[in-house]
């Protein structure tokens, strides 16, 4: 509209737009001057509204500028149920916030893809997290955690444990330089506090002279944390690589959430990281990605290679199946997490433990995929058959089903005659709350 437009023109033009099926949501905003004033234009599109046959349908947010002169226009918008704010920037995001809770939800209805190479075992991850809780174990460090996430395909970097110096420098002149020596002590949850990390040691002396200062440094720092020795590993090729962190914590409310950022010292997961309740499959753990990097949690590229979406998403899934199938986890850090390539390597983990013998699934805010369902069944031919409830990602599968299926059948399950079925439906019928 012309900056000269009256109150009339804005009825004319709301009209207009409510008459077309292409727009569910409108944003009004407008400016004062003297051939439209503000009251007689809200008092116009309050009109139009009212009268249209769509007007309860299509949302409406409105921004009449100026604190004072358009005080009775916002009054009018209130008392008729209609959004308004003060400035054009706080009517914007609102409309964004709209647009981007629409795309949300589209993004969640898409088909999620079932990766090939997903692994579990569950059994030995259980195993190995029980005989840590019976030794007396809260934590486990790389070492101790690693064949836990090797049961769940993620992978770590190999690592030794040295009770000293010496023993640091003959496990370094067997795995060759250069080498990483970290503190191992369950007191002392950063070791960057007390410089518990060197890395590219290259040469035996280095090692020596780096573990005894880290043991000195910590005895005069921290006089009572407990030192169970050092960590050796190979240095990784971190050259055009990107270093991620992953941290999985118990919420009071919404039980286990997972974190994705770029981590630091300062870590603080609210400004920090995206977050997102498991469990998860390839779509939502590929819209955390991507909402992180969007958000500016974590970059899309490091200096020479972009970030590999899908296989960070799998590694999230998997992270999802672990921490789903062992409550027994209280919080999961795994900082940093190396990205070169299709490449992601875990060089430092801590796993929180404790003991659970509630029901494992009341604890996640979201239900999940109800395994203990799953049946196997002999049929009378003999064929052994697998009855399980459905997956979203069976979604081509109940289309190829479906297209097998006489139009009286299909006119006999559905009461009514349906000649095709569009995403949202088989959505609909892949997609369960298996809550409920």
């Amino acid at each position: 509209l012309r900056d000269d437009a009256s109150s009339e023109h804005y009825q004319q033009a709301v009209n207009i737009l409510l008459n077309s099926q292409d727009y569910d949501a409108l944003l009004v905003i407008h400016s004062p001057s003297a051939a439209a004033p503000g009251t007689e234009s809200a008092l116009a599109l309050i009109d139009a509204l009212k009268h249209h046959p769509r007007g309860k349908y299509v949302t409406v947010l409105t921004n009449w500028c100026g604190e004072f002169s358009s005080q009775e226009a916002r009054r009018l918008f209130s008392d008729a149920g209609l959004p308004t704010y003060r400035t054009p920037e706080g009517t914007i995001t609102a409309f964004m916030h709209m647009v981007e809770y629409r795309r949300n939800q589209k993004q969640l209805r898409e088909t999620p893809v079932l990766p090939d190479s997903l692994t579990a075992n569950t059994s030995e991850a259980h195993a190995l997290l029980q005989q840590a809780i019976d030794d007396g174990a809260t934590t486990l460090d790389t070492h101790e955690v690693s064949p836990v996430l090797r049961a769940y395909g993620i992978h770590t970097l190999p690592t030794w444990i040295a009770a000293d110096s010496a023993e640091a420098v003959h496990i370094a002149e067997q795995i060759g330089y250069p080498v990483a020596l970290k503190l191992r002590s369950p007191d002392i949850p950063h070791k960057s506090e007390v410089q518990g990390v060197m890395l590219y040691l290259r040469t035996a002396a280095e090692v020596q002279q780096a573990a005894d200062a880290m043991i000195d440094r910590v005895r005069l720092a921290w006089p009572q944390a407990r030192i169970h020795g050092l960590l050796v590993q190979s240095m990784a090729n971190r050259a055009g690589a990107q270093e991620l962190r992953v941290v999985v914590e118990h919420d009071p409310v919404f039980g286990p959430l997972i974190m994705l950022g770029e981590g630091g010292v300062e870590w603080r997961a609210g400004d920090q990281a995206a977050v997102a309740l498991p469990p998860l499959n390839m779509n939502l753990a590929r819209y955390l990605v991507i909402q992180a990097i969007k958000n500016k949690k974590i970059r899309g590229r490091s200096a020479l290679r972009p970030l590999d979406i899908a296989g960070l998403s799998q590694l999230l899934v998997q992270v999802s199946n672990l921490i789903v199938d062992c409550p027994e986890i209280q919080r999961l850090d795994i900082h940093p997490l190396l990205a070169s390539g299709n490449e992601f390597t875990a060089l430092d983990v801590t796993l929180g433990l404790a003991p659970f013998d509630g029901d494992s699934e009341s604890r996640l805010a979201i239900r999940p995929y109800p395994h203990q369902q799953e049946e196997w069944v002999v049929m009378k031919n003999g064929d052994r058959c697998l009855f399980r409830p459905i997956l979203p990602e069976d979604e081509p599968q109940l289309l190829a089903f479906i297209a097998q299926v006489t139009k009286e059948d299909l006119y006999y399950r559905y009461f009514s005659e349906i000649n095709e079925f569009t995403h949202d439906d088989l959505a609909n019928m892949t997609q369960i709350d298996y809550d409920r």
